[in-house]
């Protein structure tokens, strides 16, 4: 499947939940590696997404 069957088949990437953010980051990556999509739009829902499994940093001792 092509990034933009994902969103055909899953609608409005603002609605998605965390798990269809990261089906479609990886049906990016693969279509990526095949060559078929140079490199898909990332919603920014699941920008959001993706920057809150960031590591948190450790607290600084002062």
């Amino acid at each position: 499947m092509t990034p933009q069957e994902f969103v055909k088949r899953h609608g409005d990437p603002s609605d998605w939940c965390g798990q269809e953010c990261a089906e479609y980051l990886e049906e990016c990556e693969a279509a990526r590696i095949a060559g078929t999509v140079p490199q898909a739009t990332v919603p920014a829902a699941c920008e959001k997404s993706a920057s809150s499994k960031a590591p948190a940093r450790k607290p600084r001792r002062g």
